[in-house]
């Protein structure tokens, strides 16, 4: 399984949840932690089958292959991962906890009229004191 050039998995800092994202059609699909393991097992070559371990019993370890078949065959459906090797394999990113302000917007006023449309501060009337 690959991510083809054209997709960027991005996995948030705390790998519990992760974004792959197709740049040129805007597809996203948004993935847990089990479908985050699975994907970097598989991009290292190893098969599905062997991600899960043999002490899991048989049936239950079925079921979690027939599932985890479901989510790729769904996501290679829609372009965001590929079985065939790519070029160049798309980018995973992993995001940082606290990334760094790149832009700041100050707005100098002479009082708040909680008119501002991108303003956090709750509109509660004459609640702002002046």
């Amino acid at each position: 399984m690959f991510i083809p050039e054209k997709v960027v998995f991005y996995i948030e800092a705390d790998e519990q949840v992760g974004t792959i994202h197709d740049l040129e059609n805007s597809k996203r699909a948004y993935v847990n932690a089990d479908t985050i393991e699975v994907i970097r097992h598989l991009i290292q070559g190893n098969s599905l089958d062997s991600f899960f371990p043999v002490e899991v019993p048989q049936k239950e370890r079925s079921e979690l292959i027939l599932q985890s078949e479901t989510v790729l065959r769904e996501l290679t459906a829609n372009g965001l991962l590929t079985e065939n090797r790519p070029t160049h394999q798309g980018l995973i990113k992993k995001g940082r906890a606290n990334p760094p302000l790149r832009v700041v917007f100050i707005e100098l006023t002479k009082k708040c009229n909680l008119r501002c449309k991108h303003c956090y501060v709750p509109n509660c009337g004459d609640c702002v004191e002046h």
